[in-house]
């Protein structure tokens, strides 16, 4: 055990244990097995203070040790192992191993076993016919569930409350979504960098407010963001242009209504768009300052294909001279697949960057509806950015992420169950 005790100094030390030791190095394990388990012993292992000190660190040895080698396995086991689940056995052979029956006088070491494998800790219950075998189970359950993000669940079976750890298991990150319970699809979302459970100013990172049709397609949403002291930071307001090339759970082709700039709450910067009645922008216009004054105007030109589908914006500034274009490119599914941005150089648009759309459908038609990925590429459609991709199967579904083809980032497997949609 060396010093790895909850005693700071040697006195406070020897007072807990009734001992005389000099230096925590003469701190060592029980040398008397027979004596150490004997429950009648007031000196025994639970019954004293050095037998809870030592059962709970050799515990805690262990459930180190067996985090560290699952965060090895699941670093280890990817590519071709991606869709098998990661586990552990808790040897089950040692629950009827001691079980403790005051009246008849029987067993004296209860639950000796478990201690010595190290797979429960201090705050055990000897008598397993009255209080059963989880109590001594709880440091390892709970470094289980540091591993992965946590959730809740509403009297409906919606999650309202995921929660991230880092290795060490220090909280990283909390959302707290509140969904439609029609149309199965997230409604809102308000996410934290701080625990608000255990502080009430806690940082608050950013609030999105999602808008769908009764199809299931997003037609618009808000998103407010805000830096450490708590103040706004950025807001935009995002519309849908193309509900009908989209798939559920998900939106399509769409431009900010508005997007906001703010330094230390004061508006510094903003963008406005105007629509005509079908979604299409028509006007765009530049406040260099946030001061209300936009300096800078802009018309659409638009074209669209022989589906109706737009293809093309090109902005005109006030002397109807271009200035950029954005064009759109659709899928055999009718869906947009790639959305080039171009500039005008003085004769002609060049290439800018081209973003890249993948659609993945949800396999079962759940009700979550499908995703959508977006990410940089070049014009064949080749990843130049950090970017994901997910395999999706009836009960699990994998999202991989990715710097570049041969650098993953990271994964995340999510367990799924199927609820069909109602009629």
């Amino acid at each position: 055990m060396s010093n790895h005790t909850p005693y700071g100094d040697m006195t406070s030390l020897n007072q807990a244990w009734e001992t005389d030791l000099s230096a925590f190095g003469q701190i060592s394990p029980p040398t008397n097995g027979d004596g150490f388990f004997n429950i009648d012993d007031d000196a025994a292992y639970i019954n004293a203070a050095y037998g809870k000190d030592f059962i709970q660190w050799y515990h805690g040895e262990l459930v180190t040790h067996g985090k560290s080698m699952l965060n090895l396995a699941i670093q280890a086991f990817d590519q071709a192992f991606d869709d098998i689940p990661l586990g552990i056995k808790i040897p089950g052979v040692h629950w009827t191993a001691g079980g403790y029956d005051p009246p008849n006088a029987a067993n004296n070491m209860p639950r000796s076993a478990e201690v010595c494998a190290g797979i429960i800790g201090a705050d055990f219950k000897p008598n397993i016919q009255q209080n059963g075998c989880a109590p001594g189970y709880s440091q390892s359950m709970q470094m289980l569930s540091d591993l992965k993000k946590s959730s809740g669940l509403n009297h409906s079976g919606f999650p309202t409350q995921l929660t991230w750890y880092d290795d060490p298991g220090e909280f990283t990150l909390r959302c707290d979504p509140q969904y439609d319970e029609q149309l199965y699809l997230q409604r809102q979302i308000t996410c934290y960098v701080q625990n608000p459970d255990a502080q009430l100013d806690a940082h608050k990172v950013f609030e999105q407010t999602n808008f769908w049709n009764t199809d299931g397609i997003l037609t618009a949403l808000t998103r407010v963001e805000y830096g450490q002291n708590g103040q706004t930071t950025r807001a935009f307001k995002w519309r849908g242009a193309s509900a009908g090339n989209a798939a559920r759970g998900t939106g399509g082709i769409g431009f900010d209504e508005y997007y906001r700039e703010y330094d230390q709450g004061r508006l510094v910067y903003q963008e406005e768009m105007d629509f005509d009645g079908t979604g299409i922008p028509i006007r765009f216009r530049v406040d260099d300052y946030g001061n209300g004054i936009f300096e800078h105007v802009y018309t659409a030109t638009i074209e669209t294909d022989d589906a109706g589908r737009l293809t093309s914006v090109i902005w005109l500034d006030c002397n109807s001279l271009p200035k950029w274009q954005s064009k759109f490119a659709y899928g055999a599914d009718g869906l947009p697949a790639m959305a080039g941005d171009y500039a005008w150089n003085g004769s002609a648009f060049a290439l800018h960057r081209t973003i890249n759309s993948r659609w993945y459908a949800n396999p079962v038609n759940g009700p979550s509806g499908g995703l959508k990925i977006s990410f940089e590429s070049d014009q064949d459609g080749n990843p130049i950015s950090d970017y994901e991709s997910i395999a999706w199967a009836a009960s699990l579904r994998i999202r991989h992420f990715y710097k570049s083809p041969d650098q993953k980032i990271c994964k995340i497997s999510e367990m799924l169950e199927t609820v069909n949609l109602p009629e």
